[in-house]
């Protein structure tokens, strides 16, 4: 069993109504036939933001922050200033690059024989490109943001 985790922007296109002036057209092709989706009604546009898989430390802080201590693989809301909070919270942790500091500030839920190891930065180190990217569009991280997960 492997923990997949995934965060989506949700990004509003409005052309279900004139006045927002939407222009644009969709072609999709999916196993070799075309879907038929009518531009004119279309509402919002769901991309993958972000994805990871086993980052456990990360994911606990997602359990931690957003959820409400809730593991149930269903999506949640999370905000600009989270995924800030997130952001500085793995540079932090990769400035120092020690086992005991990074048990205390970003704790791993399962442990291993080695739960700090150079996958456990590396997957803090994915989360800080993550969270860039998703800066290079959305500079001030005003975008819906949500993160769910599957075990």
């Amino acid at each position: 069993m492997s923990l997949d985790m995934w965060l989506n922007r949700k990004i509003y296109v409005g052309a279900n109504f004139n006045f927002n002036d939407v222009e644009g057209e969709i072609s999709i092709i999916k196993a070799g036939e075309k879907l038929n989706i009518d531009f004119d009604k279309v509402v919002y546009v769901i991309e993958r933001a972000g994805e990871w898989n086993g980052a456990d430390a990360i994911h606990a802080w997602f359990v931690s922050n957003v959820q409400d201590d809730i593991d149930n693989c269903a999506d949640y809301y999370v905000s600009g200033w989270q995924l800030k909070e997130l952001y500085e919270l793995c540079e932090d942790v990769l400035d120092k690059y020690d086992p005991e500091y990074a048990h205390d500030k970003l704790p791993v839920e399962i442990p291993g024989e080695n739960p700090y190891d150079r996958w456990y930065f590396e997957s803090l180190l994915d989360t800080m490109r993550i969270i860039e990217k998703i800066m290079l569009v959305d500079p001030n991280l005003e975008g819906e943001y949500t993160y769910t997960s599957s075990w």
